[in-house]
């Protein structure tokens, strides 16, 4: 909810909020790792793997969208977010 509004409401470029809602969710996603580190909801193997693959995949994505020609990231956005509308309204039916 945040970042759509963040692209319909602040006067900033798709990569400087998709960077600040990135940035927003350090604090959060402490919280919640610590939580379930302690009640024994973590594997820790599993969970460093996880962190390789995203830390890779983040530094690749990244650089991919900072070189995007101007439109693209919007265009993508926009494209997932009416396919999430979609899904989410065919599963009312």
């Amino acid at each position: 909810i945040v970042t759509p509004a963040m692209a319909l409401f602040m006067p900033l470029s798709q990569t400087a909020i998709v960077g600040t809602s990135l940035f927003a969710m350090i604090p959060p996603s402490l919280v919640g790792l610590l939580q379930h580190y302690h009640l024994g909801n973590v594997d820790p193997r599993m969970a460093m793997l996880l962190a390789l693959g995203t830390a890779v995949g983040s530094a690749l994505g990244s650089n991919l969208a900072v070189r995007a020609p101007d439109g693209v990231l919007e265009l993508t956005f926009s494209v997932g977010m009416a396919f999430l509308g979609w899904r989410t309204l065919r599963a009312l039916r």
